[in-house]
């Protein structure tokens, strides 16, 4: 059974990940000569910011949800 708290470190966890691709994305983007190359890291960078950001909602949904104490969901699709 997957408890309240159990989904909040998850989504803690994903989100310093995100936040660890995107500095990165960015110290990369940083020592590439070439434009082109430079662009796409950068781009990068600012994808790994929205997910960052996505994770942090879902991280405070958790917190606010009382609905998080339920079994894990075992098929694709189920509701958790």
């Amino acid at each position: 059974m997957f408890t309240k708290r159990d989904f909040v470190s998850y989504f803690s966890e994903i989100e310093q990940f995100e936040q660890n691709m995107r500095d990165y994305y960015a110290e990369a983007s940083g020592q590439i000569k070439d434009r082109e190359v430079r662009k796409i890291f950068e781009d990068l960078s600012d994808a790994e910011e929205k997910h960052a950001k996505m994770v942090d909602e879902l991280r405070r949904i958790a917190i606010q949800s009382g609905r998080l104490t339920t079994q894990p969901r075992l098929h694709r699709g189920e509701p958790l």
